[in-house]
């Protein structure tokens, strides 16, 4: 999982520009990007991981993003 966090924030730094902006999209951004072969449960244990790590924000399903250097 940590893996994946760590994939997640590099692809996010890369996309500077049309970063997902909701939680619904960024899970579907997060499954493009393992090939779309993740559950459900498991994009939204990243997505839920990005947030613990500080990575993301989620305010009423908006995502803000305050990715590590």
């Amino acid at each position: 999982l940590r893996d994946r966090g760590a994939a997640v924030i590099d692809y996010m730094k890369r996309r500077q520009v049309g970063r997902p902006r909701t939680v619904k999209t960024l899970g579907s951004s997060i499954r493009t990007q393992f090939g779309g072969q993740m559950a459900d449960d498991e994009v939204s244990k990243t997505i839920e991981a990005l947030a613990k790590q500080g990575a993301i924000a989620i305010d009423g399903g908006k995502v803000a993003y305050t990715l590590p250097e």
